[in-house]
């Protein structure tokens, strides 16, 4: 069978490997093995005559392409030939049936910490050539931050916003905490002990245990919460006393 990759998607993928000609290309995908065949997957050339919507690009931070920023970069542009993105055990759609925007979990066989996976619309935008905007590139010392300063970084950031909203400190750490993929409490224990090399890769090994660090006072919080809540309703069905019948 004839196939080819949208035309939007090989814009993309030559805008990358320009601003990171040194980048791996390891975990780049576009048509789908014989797995995908079997499944419904964008990475099968299933529309049009014959064209696949989707492609992986490889996550190589050392070599110029941070996952994190396309990601993120995807996401801000909010480019209508977007369909969805995956990455990091985090799914984003852009249709409104789905959520339109809003990260949320994803649960698949492949945690897509190799390789930012982005589909376009089964429409006409798919073949749509135009230059993606991407804003600007990251700077070297953007991409050498240790996870604990990004992780502060962002949580700086939002406090500001969260503060004039009137939120207290304890949602904020909630809110900060969802923003990352859920984390296995049982396997804790035994994966903060493995080296970088045994998880994913060593970017999402870092953000990991900056979450590890993050859990037990999110955790902590919640608590605390909890049993402030318990208290107040206490105090309110005493004020309300025992209920009357006549």
């Amino acid at each position: 069978m004839t196939w080819r990759v949208a035309r939007a998607l090989d814009t993309l993928l030559s805008q990358l490997n320009a601003r990171a000609p040194a980048r791996s290309k390891a975990s780049d995908g576009s048509i789908g093995d014989a797995a995908h065949a079997t499944r419904d997957s964008d990475h099968n050339p299933w529309y049009g005559p014959g064209i696949v919507t989707a492609r992986d690009f490889t996550h190589d931070p050392a070599h110029g392409l941070d996952g994190h920023w396309l990601a993120d970069a995807l996401v801000k542009s909010r480019d209508p030939r977007i369909k969805y993105v995956i990455w990091n055990h985090r799914i984003i759609d852009s249709r409104a049936q789905y959520g339109a925007w809003q990260w949320k979990p994803y649960s698949g066989i492949n945690p897509h910490t190799k390789h930012v996976h982005l589909s376009v619309m089964a429409n006409p935008s798919a073949d749509d050539p135009r230059t993606w905007n991407l804003g600007a590139n990251p700077t070297e010392d953007e991409l050498s931050k240790t996870a604990t300063e990004q992780v502060n970084e962002i949580y700086n950031s939002l406090s500001k916003t969260f503060t004039q909203a009137g939120v207290e400190y304890g949602d904020l750490m909630v809110r900060l905490a969802r923003l990352f993929p859920p984390i296995d409490e049982k396997a804790i224990a035994v994966r903060k002990g493995h080296s970088a090399g045994t998880l994913t890769n060593a970017s999402h090994s870092a953000w990991e245990g900056a979450m590890f660090d993050l859990l037990p006072r999110v955790q902590a919080i919640e608590k605390a919460q909890s049993e402030q809540d318990k208290k107040l309703d206490k105090i309110l069905s005493a004020l309300d006393g025992p209920s009357t019948t006549t």
